[in-house]
């Protein structure tokens, strides 16, 4: 690619020396790709993480293990609480680090011990 005075020939972008990098291509630099004007373009692929979480359920039947369910995010000082719609179990308090993103989930298992029913649901996130 010439630049645009029609003097010179562009091949790669520059890379910066110094500051600990050592000359060689940067990851971005290794996953672009030459378009037909000559730009980069980085594809970015992510994968989506599983994220299981706990809620309790205050009665047995209400939740079975393949359903699929929504959830409803409420707001609390310092934390987050997740509830399964309607009204059906409700998470723990969640840091606002944690912050969950997916909405829909699958159950993955309902049990029952001498404090409740719990329900394990699993997320799928970006």
């Amino acid at each position: 690619m010439r630049l645009p005075d029609g003097s010179g020939v562009i091949s790669d972008p520059p890379v910066r020396q110094g500051n600990g990098w050592d000359g060689k291509r940067l990851p971005c630099q290794e996953r672009a790709e030459e378009t037909e004007n000559g730009c980069h373009v980085v594809r970015k692929e992510r994968k989506k993480m599983k994220r299981e979480m706990e809620f309790k359920m205050e009665r047995p039947g209400l939740l079975k293990e393949g359903q699929r369910v929504t959830v409803s995010e409420g707001l609390l000082p310092s934390n987050y609480y997740y509830t399964i719609n309607p009204s059906l179990a409700m998470s723990g308090n969640i840091p606002f680090t944690k912050r969950l993103k997916a909405r829909e989930g699958v159950v993955k298992s309902v049990e029952e011990n001498e404090r409740g029913f719990y329900v394990n649901v699993e997320f799928e996130e970006d």
